[in-house]
């Protein structure tokens, strides 16, 4: 009975405006405006929502029959010369209508916002009230002194209060921490214009700084305290098992346990400690040049270690049973740390570790996130490394880069609604993985063709907010239809257990890594569709801070000023 409601509510959900697919957010008047339908008719009618007008009309080509992702016949139509602001829907005789959306040139200003909101109401360790967080206050939470474990060969306790809660759970890892910060702090260099909001709605907003920047700097203060003496950095801080569901955070009195040093922890924090010296020096020289010598520590401590520690990546002991962030190879880790230590200090040395890193890698992997990170590596050297930087070095990584590009490209015009997942790119976190994709291209639209690429890119962010085979906006409170019962501890600070806006769900993932998705789908079922908006699916419906990481990066690149 269980599964036959659900896959009742799955139905009805779909039913509401199920054969027209668009951004259900919204679209900039200057950009590409696509719309799918599932039924081939002759033309489609853009209407305004408010009055019923038709203000434009366009033809409908059918553009994929039996898309492997979802096993539809899918057709396309196209409304980008149409530039009014306003809110609309899409209608056609066979179709029906779809859900309404905007046209505007800030109409993703909303979304950056909130998406970098959602890191202020991840924060550990920090009363958050009503004044900012609405009804997602709670006293300060997890502030007892952590407790190190056996295997760390230390006794007594650390206070390493502070940070992000990294998902739908309250522990804070180093790896998704750092790797989080490291890749807003990249868009935020590349993008600058797009992310000077200071006023978002955090105790530090109207202080001058950028809120980006503020908000990260929280995470960055809790790094500094998981920094050993050696320059090592203790891999997580979390209980010894994941809590309750229902559990508020400031309910949770258990001791937290710190856990060893990990060379992938380590690499990933000298990333963004580099990263944040050089972009803090202007707000806050003192603390830049904590980050600074932070980062020289951290380098310090990989030097010695030049092999993974612990080897094959990092794994829970017996009485430990919360996420690992266990990485078998930290040698692109060490990469993009190679690449920002050059940046920031300009030695020679730092590019010829660069060099050497490079050759023991896959520069671009088939899967972009916390576990592949040189992609970001190559975007940083290749655009922002001084000119006089080793031109071969320079020219190879380009190559590749731009290869890459090319790839995406293709799948951009091949695959059903324009995505950049193929058939097999459907796992874990694969929103994240899409939109990290579409990072990419963002970043090589400026440095190869700046225009093919940027708009495969930005249409990455028509599929995440609706223009999909779900018809779900995967960004909680954005569109007609979003995620309400998300995997997300958070939820037990409201009466009805709703989420904050603005985060960014796992989304579809064919490996059915938890009981309900195995329960409602099997291997026939198309990757695109294994997905449930329910709190018990994990494995798809979660909150992740690296999720949110890319899309703020992405929202801040489309909420720039001159767009």
């Amino acid at each position: 009975m269980k599964k036959l409601a659900l896959i009742t509510l799955i139905v009805l959900c779909n039913s509401v405006f199920a054969q027209i697919a668009v951004n259900q957010v919204g679209y900039l008047s200057q950009s590409q405006k696509p719309v799918y339908f599932l039924n081939g008719d002759e033309s489609f009618s853009l209407v305004e929502k408010t009055t019923g007008k038709e203000v434009y009309s366009g033809k409908i080509y059918e553009i994929k029959q039996s898309d492997p992702a979802t096993g539809q016949t899918i057709y396309e139509g196209d409304f980008t010369p149409f530039q009014q602001a306003g809110e609309y829907i899409i209608q056609t005789p066979k179709n029906g209508r779809s859900a309404s959306f905007f046209i505007r040139q800030n109409v993703y200003d909303n979304l950056y916002q909130e998406s970098l909101k959602t890191f202020y109401i991840q924060r550990c360790g920090l009363e958050l009230t009503s004044e900012f967080a609405g009804d997602f206050v709670h006293p300060a939470c997890h502030t007892k002194d952590a407790e190190y474990h056996r295997d760390v060969q230390k006794s007594g306790l650390r206070e390493v209060s502070g940070g992000w809660h990294d998902a739908g759970d309250y522990g804070r890892y180093i790896v998704n921490g750092a790797y989080s910060v490291a890749v807003m702090l990249l868009a935020y260099e590349i993008f600058p214009e797009g992310f000077q909001s200071d006023t978002i709605g955090i105790p530090e907003s109207k202080n001058r700084i950028p809120d980006l920047l503020d908000e990260i700097r929280y995470e960055m203060e809790w790094m500094l305290k998981m920094q050993d003496e050696d320059g090592g950095l203790f891999h997580k801080v979390t209980e010894p098992a994941f809590q309750s569901l229902d559990l508020k955070p400031h309910e949770d009195k258990k001791t937290q346990v710190l856990m060893i040093k990990t060379t992938a922890a380590t690499a990933d924090f000298t990333i963004a400690a580099a990263q944040a010296a050089r972009i803090f020096k202007k707000f806050d020289k003192p603390f830049a040049n904590q980050c600074k010598a932070a980062a020289l520590r951290a380098w310090y401590y990989l030097e010695m270690h030049t092999e993974n520690i612990p080897q094959g990546g990092f794994q829970n002991p017996e009485d430990i049973r919360t996420g690992t962030y266990g990485d078998e190879n930290d040698a692109d880790e060490r990469f993009w740390a190679a690449v920002e230590m050059y940046r920031t200090f300009k030695d020679k040395s730092f590019e010829d570790s660069i060099t050497a890193a490079a050759d023991k890698i896959t520069l671009f992997p088939n899967e972009i996130s916390w576990c592949n990170v040189a992609p970001f590596g190559v975007v940083s050297y290749v655009k922002l490394a001084p000119n006089r930087s080793n031109p071969q070095l320079k020219q190879h990584l380009s190559k590749e880069w731009q290869n890459f590009c090319e790839m995406m490209l293709t799948r951009y015009q091949t695959n059903g609604y324009g995505v950049l997942l193929n058939s097999g790119d459907y796992r874990w976190g694969s929103l994240q993985i899409d939109l990290n994709f579409g990072f990419i291209l963002l970043a090589g639209g400026y440095e190869f063709t700046n225009d093919p690429y940027r708009k495969a890119a930005v249409h990455q962010i028509h599929f995440i907010l609706g223009a999909n085979g779900l018809n779900l906006s995967f960004v909680t409170g954005f569109g007609e239809k979003y995620p309400v019962n998300v995997h997300n501890r958070i939820c037990s600070l409201t009466h009805d257990g709703s989420i904050y806006p603005g985060f960014l769900v796992g989304g579809p993932n064919e490996n059915l890594q938890d009981p309900l998705l195995q329960e409602l789908y099997n291997e026939k079922t198309p990757p695109a569709f294994c997905y449930v908006d329910s709190r018990d699916s994990y494995a798809s419906n979660e909150t992740c801070i690296n999720w949110n990481a890319i899309l703020v990066a992405y929202a801040g690149y489309l909420n720039r000023p001159h767009q």
